[in-house]
Formats: C-alpha cells, sequence, structure tokens
C-alpha cells in the first residue's frame, strides 16, 4: 500500500512539476534583489508582487507548453494515440 501510495505522488509530482514551484518566484526574486541592491527602493509588497508574478510565469509556462506539444500528446509517446504515463495503468 505504501509503495503504491509513494509512486502515485511521485507521478503527481513529475507530471505537474511540483517539485520546481518554487524556481521561477525564487529566480525572479532574486533579479529583483539586485534590483533593489542597485537602485534603492526596498518593499515587502514589491516582493510579494515579483513572488507571484514568478509563480503565474511558471504556470503560464505549463500552458503554452500544453498548446506547443498537442499535437505529439494527442498522438502519444509510443505512436498508438495512448498515453503512457505511469499514472495511466500499463496495457489498458
Amino acid at each position: 500500500m505504501t509503495y503504491i501510495m509513494r509512486e502515485t505522488l511521485t507521478a503527481l509530482a513529475d507530471l505537474t512539476r511540483a517539485h520546481f514551484f518554487f524556481v521561477w518566484p525564487l529566480l525572479f526574486c532574486s533579479g529583483l534583489a539586485l534590483a533593489f541592491e542597485n537602485y534603492g527602493g526596498f518593499s515587502w509588497e514589491l516582493v510579494g508582487r515579483a513572488a507571484l508574478i514568478g509563480l503565474f510565469g511558471f504556470l503560464a509556462g505549463f500552458v503554452l507548453n500544453d498548446y506547443v506539444d498537442r499535437e505529439y500528446d494527442r498522438r502519444g509517446e509510443n505512436g498508438t494515440g495512448r498515453c503512457s504515463h505511469r499514472l495511466v495503468r500499463r496495457g489498458t
């Protein structure tokens, strides 16, 4: 039971790329920190906005990727039209 739950959670994390959710806000805010250092004008409100912009930009990348890869996804990885992701039961 634990193995199945771990495998399902790993597949969901791979599918949603949840392990990367912090990367874009972190990169965006680090660039903002450099701008604060050079130009001044630090505010927590601006840091919060930058983190949200980074997070929403990351999510928008998912949408763009789905749109660009729609034909590839429709055919499936092996050309049969079936999805072969770990969340989908093999052989069905």
